[in-house]
């Protein structure tokens, strides 16, 4: 995920959200109200994805967290830990 595309591309695909995706946080969170809550969505390298993303990587971690705290919402595990004051 090394552009808001590339990760919108990936999350898309990965999770095979329907055509009309809009590619972006507010039609993620919308498009994961249909995934089924049976489906865990593993983040494998935080750092990277933060990195690469800044603070859009982050809101892309916020909706998938939101989204895994509602009943039935799909799970979400996060690997890789960020590494404090890295950006200070």
């Amino acid at each position: 995920m090394t552009s808001r595309e590339a990760a919108h591309a990936h999350i898309a695909e990965a999770l095979e959200l329907p055509e009309w995706y809009g590619k972006n946080l507010d039609a993620l969170a919308d498009c994961l109200w249909e995934v089924p809550g049976d489906i865990c969505v593993i983040l494998m390298d935080r750092d990277a994805m933060v990195k690469s993303l800044g603070l859009y990587g982050r809101k892309i971690i916020s909706v998938f967290e939101r989204n895994a705290e509602r009943p039935g919402g799909c799970g979400f595990v996060i690997c890789g830990e960020e590494k404090e004051n890295e950006e200070n």
